[in-house]
């Protein structure tokens, strides 16, 4: 509540979920969602630039003790967490290619139990990199 002579301005929190698509109810069950079954990337623009290609064949297993197994025949390890109320998605795939195009922190912009469509807008250039994956 901060007050300015007889202005006055007050800032409320709102829990609940929404329901709206953009995360919604299924957004606090994401580590459930993301546990169960196998994933594909669906899509991967970076910058704008599509490297969906680049993931072709790959299966994702995420682990409930925090790994994720990018595997196409050869295994790639990587960990995964959530952070900020599960609003935010963190990998870290190291340096193996074509994975550690993912290491980041990505904000949660919708999620189904078929679908997690992610986002991450770069701190230095700015430029913004949308990744969707679905499940198999």
């Amino acid at each position: 509540d901060l007050r300015l002579g007889d202005d006055r301005l007050r800032f409320e929190s709102d829990c609940t979920n929404s329901g709206d698509g953009n995360g919604g109810e299924n957004m606090d069950m994401l580590g459930t969602i993301l546990q169960d079954g196998l994933w594909k990337v669906a899509s991967y623009l970076d910058d704008g630039i599509d490297e969906t290609n680049d993931y072709g064949g790959y299966e994702l297993n995420f682990n409930n003790d925090g790994t994720v197994v990018a595997d196409n025949g050869t295994p790639i390890n990587g960990d995964w967490s959530l952070q900020n109320s599960e609003t935010t998605l963190i990998l870290n795939f190291g340096t193996f290619m074509p994975f550690n195009e993912f290491n980041d922190d990505w904000d949660v912009i919708a999620t189904s139990d078929t679908s997690v469509e992610l986002q991450d807008v770069s701190g230095g250039g700015g430029g913004t990199d949308t990744l969707i994956l679905e499940k198999l």
